[in-house]
């Protein structure tokens, strides 16, 4: 019998490991890399180790995608001047993650830029008006 190599691993399936460490550990906040906070404390735990599969994950999906466009990728981020279109911060371009639009562009943004970006294309614009509805200044 002829061995099998690790299933390819897509962006879609390392954000559900991500949701689901985060629902099963309730932690509600993401890194800028795209990452839950690192269990500080709790080294050598279930969560410690799981968090470490998601690390690895991760990466590797980074280092993939790094491996297949990495000129295109430069060329985006020096065209953003090394800043995120989203939050207008530094962006690393080894965390960074690719939003195509359209053939000739590509987008360079923190993972969890992207995650928002993704949201608001599934959910349509108007989630747009009505997030600024709940998110605005208070009464």
């Amino acid at each position: 019998m002829a061995p099998r190599g690790r299933p390819p691993l897509t962006e879609e399936a390392v954000r559900q490991k991500i949701a689901a460490y985060c629902a099963r550990y309730r932690v509600g906040s993401l890194t800028k890399a795209g990452l839950p906070p690192f269990p500080a404390g709790k080294r050598e735990t279930r969560q410690h180790r799981e968090w470490i599969v998601l690390y690895k994950a991760l990466q590797r999906l980074q280092r993939r995608q790094q491996d297949s466009d990495p000129i295109p990728r430069a060329a985006a981020l020096k065209a953003q001047k090394g800043r995120c279109p989203i939050c207008l911060e530094l962006l690393d371009a080894d965390a960074a993650t690719v939003i195509e639009r359209g053939p000739p562009r590509m987008v360079v943004l923190h993972p969890v830029c992207g995650e928002l970006v993704r949201l608001v294309r599934r959910l349509g614009p108007g989630v747009l008006d009505r997030l600024r509805d709940q998110a605005g200044p208070p009464d």
